[in-house]
């Protein structure tokens, strides 16, 4: 079982791919939170430590480039990693997105991603 702070937060305003992910990190033992809108991505990053963020950056209300904002905001020390979904916005942070997924998105490779992410978040 993994420590409490391998937690991921999905954003994501599909809730196919919520379900899809949420699915996918269980049967890897990872735990996430699954938001549907801007606003309640910036509410649980405010309230929970997560190890990684997966941002689509269609999110409505509030939209990813106010996520983040909100991320800048944060000390490096606890600010998680982003993995974007979609086409990046210009003006997003590149420095605050490690990686890019473009859609169609094959949930399962996205899966792995995060699995060897979070992997490697527990042994740093």
């Amino acid at each position: 079982m993994r420590p409490y702070t391998a937690r991921v937060l999905v954003a994501d305003g599909d809730e196919r791919v919520r379900v899809a992910m949420f699915r996918a990190l269980l049967e890897r033992d990872v735990f996430c939170d699954c938001v549907a809108a801007g606003g309640d991505a910036i509410d649980r990053l405010a309230t929970r430590p997560y190890a990684l963020v997966i941002l689509d950056f269609a999110l409505p209300h509030a939209g990813a480039i106010a996520v983040i904002e909100s991320l800048r905001t944060m000390s490096a020390e606890s600010r998680p990693m982003v993995i974007a979904l979609g086409d990046v916005d210009a003006s997003a942070d590149s420095d605050l997105v490690q990686m890019v997924f473009r859609r169609p998105l094959r949930v399962r490779d996205l899966a792995d991603v995060v699995d060897s992410c979070v992997s490697q978040v527990c042994t740093a």
